[in-house]
């Protein structure tokens, strides 16, 4: 939420993301970081547009976990 509330642009608020979510100490810190993210922009927007956008901005196994939390998530969310 910080990152939408405070950037106005979609490539601002996904290097906030990325930014923070690398701060974890391990890849289940920020594998479930980066996954709530995504889960975040799915309800935020009511849709799964800004969260694929936002797994793509990651290198390939986050990307990976992204797109399949947030493509798990937005199923159960329709």
């Amino acid at each position: 939420m910080q990152s939408i509330q405070q950037n106005t642009t979609d490539v601002a608020q996904n290097g906030t993301i990325g930014t923070l979510c690398m701060l974890g100490e391990d890849y289940k810190a920020r594998s479930n970081c980066v996954v709530g993210a995504a889960k975040q922009f799915i309800l935020h927007y009511h849709g799964d547009m800004q969260a694929k956008a936002l797994c793509e901005s990651f290198d390939a196994d986050l990307r990976a976990v992204c797109l399949q939390g947030g493509e798990e998530f937005y199923g159960s969310f329709l």
